[in-house]
């Protein structure tokens, strides 16, 4: 081929137009598939957000109407309570019931009923959820309902069965509310969060009148005082997402963005179902109030032990001043349910504070027990004066708020879908596959290229070689042919015409079998059978002919089989063997002249496991950089071709093919290895596989 760098100019013009387009469409489909990636983990956010919203809003309510029946049930509750006794009328049914267990009546006074010592619920253990009850006064006097004293403990301890470790139990809690508590501290906290409380006013009645009228100035009982704080700065209810357990602000996201669409719908919800809630707790608190106000003070407020010592009493009680609204107060870490309550405001009594002090740390593993399966190990913060407030996850049954760390969440709860995840991954692997697919295309066109072209430059090679050889003995043919039919030649020169004859078929013969067996070696052909023989049977076979072959250069053929090789047998192909020794003789009668020593030597020895067979000339030697492609076929050039020895270039490359299929290898020996170190001369070895 004349013009192989066109070829590659083309390949690589080819290569500068499809690499710059798969880098575009790899760069576009990057983007592309970032920007679908993005919007995909923006909307699986979204979703987790808003499923995790869910979460706590059903939190919040089971929260809520966990306590809920506890608050209304304090919120509710008459003030007179607070006293260990306090008096109520029993109709004479009731009386009558009671007969035997009780003081003896008159007839009149069974007839119409009578006024009697109740006692209250609260002397009694409290319920779940609550720690004690007590008052406390302006002067820090405390006194609690559970702690009678004097003729009460008597009655209470003799006739309602209240015993004395229970009283015992109250009395050091009572002792420990001392400590914690203070009047002023409490009006205090009542001061600061109750403007425009409500105050219910209870008429004044009289023994034996018409039932008390009641007056709600307000449809308000209960009352969580930082709720009213809705509108300051520090009420926040789109910010559920954006902190986290310790305050530290996660990345703020683009207001147009779906996080912040589905955000701003969340905040929205959550104010609806917060108001929601603040309603039915309101709601059910006034209820609560107006049945305990309005119907049966006792069997309201009674326990269900007191109704098997007394039965079902009426109405009538004593009239108090005015009782404000039961709030919920943190003291410390202690959270109290606290109303301030008057006992007679045309006199100018100074008010009394009722307590309910809760127990915070039952009602905090009720809370979370209740939603386990919704937010596992939900934590509390406690919502006062300087707390910010987040109605998306306030309680409106108590002052705390959940502490939402969202993404321990969203990884503890696994809320979202991973199923799509790893689409950018297999894209980057659809792409660094077609890049791999793309550069394995390049190399196997470039080298098809390469092979096309050296196939090109060796047949072109072949066929100046060939030529060469064949015109050679094709003119000898045809002039001492010519010579001969015309009796040109005298009959004392026409044997050494015949003899050159014979030597020009024999060279063309040559030739035309190398080619043949170089042909059956590519197609991967067998040619010859296996025998075991001794070293000196198998050279005994063709010793003469490669005498003969150096003998028309007039060298000599020294043959030498070392001691272990004499009657050692192996198994081989010695037409094969011979082919290859006598290439390599026929290449160093070619190739090594002018030769020091006219003669060849060739010995035999064994390496290892293998039978190694030297041939050595005492030429010129073989220069270094031609022997990196000697063993090429046809690596002679059309100038060598014309100016060196005759031959095609395919001597010693079928040779190395042929040893390769006998499973030996042929190698040119460095100066260390050949038979004679000071020879410059060339030294070729085969080495062949001992077999048995």
């Amino acid at each position: 081929m004349r013009r192989p760098w066109q070829i590659w100019i083309l390949f690589l013009f080819g290569l500068a137009i499809v690499i710059p387009g798969m880098g575009w469409l790899t760069v576009m489909t990057v983007r592309l598939e970032e920007s679908r990636e993005d919007d995909r983990r923006e909307t699986e956010l979204a979703r987790q957000e808003a499923e995790l919203q869910e979460r706590i809003s059903s939190a919040l309510y089971r929260m809520d109407l966990k306590m809920l029946p506890l608050i209304a049930r304090e919120a509710a509750r008459p003030s007179y309570s607070y006293d260990p006794f306090y008096q109520a009328f029993v109709p004479a049914q009731t009386a009558n019931n009671q007969k035997g267990r009780g003081a003896s009546r008159s007839d009149s006074e069974a007839s119409q009923g009578s006024y009697q010592e109740v006692p209250s619920p609260l002397m009694f253990p409290p319920p779940q959820f609550v720690k004690f009850y007590f008052q406390i006064g302006c002067e820090q006097d405390l006194c609690s309902p559970q702690i009678p004293m004097g003729a009460a403990r008597l009655l209470a301890e003799h006739r309602f069965g209240l015993n004395a470790q229970s009283i015992g139990v109250s009395e050091q809690l009572l002792l420990e509310a001392k400590s914690l508590f203070t009047y002023e501290t409490l009006l205090a906290d009542l001061s600061s969060e109750s403007s425009g409380d409500v105050v219910i006013e209870i008429a004044s009645t009289e023994r034996g009148g018409d039932s008390s009228s009641q007056k709600a100035v307000e449809q308000s009982y209960y009352k969580v005082p930082v709720f009213d704080k809705l509108g300051s700065s520090k009420s926040k209810s789109g910010d559920l997402l954006n902190k986290n357990a310790k305050g530290s602000e996660i990345p703020q996201i683009a207001q147009n963005s779906k996080r912040a669409v589905q955000q701003s719908r969340g905040a929205s919800r959550g104010n609806e179902e917060f108001n929601r809630r603040l309603q039915n707790t309101q709601n059910l608190t006034s209820q609560r109030w107006q049945e305990n106000n309005s119907g049966n003070v006792y069997e309201n407020n009674s326990l269900g032990q007191i109704e098997d010592t007394l039965g079902r009493m009426g109405q009538e009680v004593d009239a108090l001043g005015s009782v404000g609204v039961m709030q919920p107060v943190w003291v410390g870490e202690n959270l109290v349910l606290v109303r301030e309550v008057t006992r007679d405001v045309s006199e100018g009594d100074s008010p009394v504070i009722q307590v309910c002090w809760l127990d915070w740390d039952a009602i905090q593993n009720a809370l979370r027990a209740e939603v386990e399966d919704l937010l596992p190990n939900v934590e509390f913060e406690e919502l006062e004066q300087d707390t910010d407030l987040n109605v998306m996850t306030a309680l409106t049954t108590l002052p705390v708020q959940l502490v939402v760390d969202s993404s321990s969440l969203l990884s503890t709860l696994a809320i979202g879908s991973s199923a799509d995840q790893n689409s950018f991954a297999g894209l980057r692997v659809a792409l660094w596959v077609a890049w791999l697919g793309l550069a394995l295309a390049a190399v196997a066109t470039a080298t098809l290229l390469f092979g096309v072209i050296r196939l090109s430059e060796r047949r072109a090679t072949f066929v100046s070689a060939v030529t060469h050889e064949l015109r050679t003995p094709l003119t000898t043919f045809r002039m001492y042919a010519e010579m001969l039919a015309e009796k040109m030649v005298p009959p004392e020169k026409q044997q050494d015409y015949a003899n050159t004859l014979c030597l020009q078929a024999d060279r063309l013969s040559h030739l035309v079998e190398n080619v043949l067996q170089f042909a059956r070696l590519e197609r991967g052909a067998d040619f010859g059978s296996v025998e075991k023989l001794t070293a000196a049977e198998m050279f005994g076979r063709f010793e003469s002919r490669l005498k003969e072959r150096a003998s028309e250069v007039e060298w000599e053929v020294g043959l030498e089989i070392d001691d272990s090789m004499k009657d050692f047998s192996f198994a081989t192909q010695p037409a094969t063997v011979e082919q290859i020794v006598f290439n390599l003789v026929d290449n160093a009668c070619k190739y090594a002249w002018p030769s020091s020593q006219p003669k060849l030597d060739l010995k035999i020895l064994r390496h290892g496991k293998n039978v190694a067979i030297y041939v050595q000339d005492f030429g010129p030697g073989i220069p270094v950089q031609y022997r990196k492609r000697m063993f090429q076929p046809f690596c002679k050039s059309d100038q060598d071709a014309a100016n060196t020895a005759p031959g095609v270039g395919l001597g010693l490359a079928l040779c190395r093919r042929m040893a390769v299929s006998l499973g030996g290898k042929l190698k040119i020996a460095d100066r260390k290895n050949k038979l004679d170190r000071d020879s410059a001369g060339a030294c070729f070895i085969l080495e062949l596989p001992i077999r048995n």
